[in-house]
């Protein structure tokens, strides 16, 4: 578990559990001037977190990214994503800028936002969709000092996603009928073809087993 205090040591500003399904040592740990916090030591986890993060400013410019959000975004280093596209985060890292600004405002209102899907953009101009958890980081006096958060790659589950939307388009539409089967033989599922075609309504048929391939 880390665990981090405020400078006077009356307020506890975060605790996490840091580590994976298996056995890791911490040898080191060492924060910097701007309050970021770095471990060392070794793991035996395949599955030890390595999470995206990053710090911008309300006005849309980053203050810090890890090496794991460079590499989502196709950049060598964090300090080339700060040099190349740190400077205008809604325009160079959103494909559209008003997700950025929806984001903002949700800040803002709340304090916090949670699983924010929106298309961003790599080095290469490519498009990627990610999802995004961010909370507000305010000063003694209540206002904000900057936006801190973490950032996952989505990209594949989205791809998984159209597809299957695509394949269901093909299932609802096709001329011909078509009945889904478990090995055991019980309908999961017919198009509205396979319907019309046989006059048997598809509820009707759901979870049974036909008789035209009930075992005899």
């Amino acid at each position: 578990v880390v665990a981090k205090l405020n400078a006077t040591g009356s307020t506890l500003d975060f605790s996490t559990y840091l580590g994976g399904s298996a056995i890791d040592y911490g040898s080191a740990l060492t924060t910097d001037s701007a309050g970021n916090i770095y471990i060392t030591g070794t793991t035996n986890s395949t599955n030890f977190p390595t999470v995206a993060a990053f710090r911008s400013t309300p006005g849309g410019r980053y203050l810090f990214v890890n090496d794991a959000m460079a590499r989502i975004y196709g950049y060598d280093t964090p300090q080339e994503m700060l040099d190349l596209a740190g400077s205008d985060v809604a325009h160079r890292v959103y494909a559209d800028p008003v997700d950025r600004n929806a984001l903002i405002l949700l800040l803002n209102d709340k304090g916090v936002a949670s699983n924010i899907e929106t298309r961003n953009l790599r080095k290469d101009g490519s498009v990627i969709w990610i999802k995004e958890n961010a909370r507000c980081v305010r000063d003694a006096g209540g206002a904000i000092s900057y936006f801190e958060g973490t950032v996952e790659d989505i990209s594949a589950r989205k791809a998984a996603e159209a597809k299957i939307r695509q394949l269901a388009t093909v299932f609802d539409g096709i001329a011909e009928g078509i009945l889904i089967i478990d090995p055991d033989l019980t309908v999961r599922a017919a198009n509205p073809a396979f319907e019309a075609i046989t006059g048997c309504p598809t509820a009707t048929l759901i979870g049974k087993v036909p008789a035209l391939i009930a075992p005899e």
